[in-house]
């Protein structure tokens, strides 16, 4: 999946990472690629944070630490002891290369490969724009196409048009064994019967777990939520993401990519605009149109559950099952 800016790509792996060694079992291996700059964003350490709190290390981050952002330097430019001390803060198996040494990379491939009980960071130091003089280790060329001129000169200097092909060895298929469902008992109430709206939604999620792709992802709100139901019927399906909303929208992104339908618990007012949750999930839903939050709350996917008799409040505790979005067209104003 393409990522970005946001930070993105650390917390998707850590999705798909949970779904290959605690749901599916199968021994796939997740690789994110970060660069420099994005790192200053939190979500990736609040994904390795977690990678390391469930021992994934079936997931291997690559730091590209080229020194340049889009304006000029990064905030550690080239030390890149700064980068292995903090993956290794939180947790993370770290190895430093020279990323432009094949030997190395190769090697370091390999390493995070036979490690298994911890996630990878490989910092890898380079030079961008290396192997041309006119731009190498140059500011102001970030995402700009070269004339046409220069582009020539380039492609002179990095050795000329050539038509290389390097044939790969495809992946084994896999099977993804997950026990069979069974159907979905709605809970039902006597009329007149006070029951909360929390437990309610407890008691319905715990219904839905009856099918085996749901699982929960909780931002610690399960005692409000009543999710504790679910966990405790479903324990091998139900996630505590703790207070890291970023880190878990852009995870149930991961596992929507594992053919999973995660139901996320978070606090309902931290998914407003001004926030980094919606910008989230508006940009992982261009990149897969079944995943994310639509532009305006009208449309969301799912509706939140009020915490408490008041109704649905700033900040109400939200529940939502992620699910393809339709496409919608405002309603117009009365003129």
């Amino acid at each position: 999946m393409a990522t970005g800016s946001l930070g993105q790509g650390q917390p998707i792996a850590v999705g798909i990472g949970l779904a290959g060694r605690y749901l599916d079992r199968l021994p796939y291996h997740v690789w994110a690629l970060c660069g420099d700059s994005e790192v200053a964003e939190g979500s990736v350490w609040e994904a390795l944070d977690k990678a390391s709190f469930y021992r994934l290390g079936n997931v291997t981050t690559i730091i590209d630490v080229n020194r340049l952002g889009q304006r000029g330097e990064t905030e550690h430019g080239w030390h890149v002891d700064v980068y292995r001390q903090r993956a290794e803060a939180f947790g993370a198996h770290t190895i430093v290369i020279d990323g432009h040494d094949v030997e190395q990379i190769d090697a370091a491939l390999g390493e995070a490969r036979r490690t298994t009980d911890q996630p990878t960071v490989i910092v890898a130091r380079t030079v961008k724009g290396r192997g041309v003089a006119e731009i190498e280790d140059h500011e102001g060329w970030h995402g700009k196409a070269l004339p046409p001129d220069m582009a020539e000169r380039a492609i002179a200097e990095l050795g000329g048009v050539r038509h290389i092909v390097a044939p790969a060895r495809k992946p084994e298929p896999a099977q993804v064994s997950r026990p069979a469902g069974g159907p979905v008992t709605v809970p039902t109430y006597t009329v007149g019967e006070k029951v909360a709206t929390r437990r309610a939604y407890g008691d319905a999620l715990r219904a839905l777990g009856a099918r085996p792709e749901v699982i929960a992802m909780d931002g610690e709100v399960s005692n409000s939520t009543h999710a504790e139901e679910f966990k405790k019927a479903y324990p091998d399906r139900f996630f505590e993401m703790y207070i890291a909303e970023q880190m878990l929208v852009a995870a149930a992104v991961g596992n929507q990519r594992a053919r999973l339908r995660p139901v996320r618990l978070h606090v309902r007012g931290l998914l407003q605009p001004r926030l980094r949750l919606h910008p989230h999930g508006r940009h992982l839903a261009g990149e897969h149109p079944a995943v994310g939050l639509p532009r305006r709350r009208r449309d969301r996917p799912g509706r939140p559950v009020a915490d408490g008799p008041g109704g649905p409040g700033r900040h109400a505790r939200g529940a939502w099952l992620d699910r393809p979005v339709p496409e919608r067209t405002p309603p117009r104003r009365p003129a």
